[in-house]
């Protein structure tokens, strides 16, 4: 089991990708033993000003009867980012570039398709139909389950990389 004790989601805005691995993985975290929870939230890296999330966002993960932590975005802070037992996983590898430049003392950074040990970043489909969010849901909810597993130990990702 690796030993984090809390989880940062970023993307860029925090009004999207963030929201939904957040969303997933505190559904996760619910059925888990209260001694495996690891605390988590979602964080954006340009929030100029507090913003509603994304309807089909809010709309997918209704549908899959998840909870949402906040009504509004928020902004990544240097507390956020502090201490060697968070994780941050961001969406994709230029918000995982933008987090190192803005915070160069953060460890444990990854994205979040790099930590679960799978290829390819995690994209939102802003502007299109909802079968495309549910297609992004449905690639979010297996990169954070994988996450899980790999935090906990347990499936076919359980080595330990050292973070680039």
């Amino acid at each position: 089991m690796l030993d984090f004790k809390r989880i940062v989601f970023i993307c860029m805005d925090n009004t999207s990708g963030s929201i939904m691995a957040e969303s997933i993985f505190n559904s996760v975290m619910e059925q888990l033993d209260s001694q495996q929870r690891i605390g988590v939230c979602s964080r954006g890296l340009v929030v100029l000003f507090p913003e509603p999330l994304n309807p089909g966002v809010v709309q997918v993960l209704e549908e899959n009867e998840l909870s949402i932590s906040k009504n509004y975005s928020e902004e990544i802070t240097a507390r956020d980012v502090a201490g060697g037992d968070t994780l941050l996983l961001c969406m994709t590898d230029r918000e995982k570039k933008m987090t190192k430049e803005r915070f160069p003392t953060a460890l444990n950074l990854y994205t979040l398709s790099e930590f679960a040990g799978e290829q390819g970043e995690m994209h939102m489909p802003f502007g299109s139909d909802m079968d495309a969010y549910s297609e992004a849901f449905e690639r979010m909810d297996m990169l954070v389950k994988l996450t899980v597993q790999r935090l906990l130990g347990i499936g076919r990702k359980n080595e330990n990389k050292e973070n680039e």
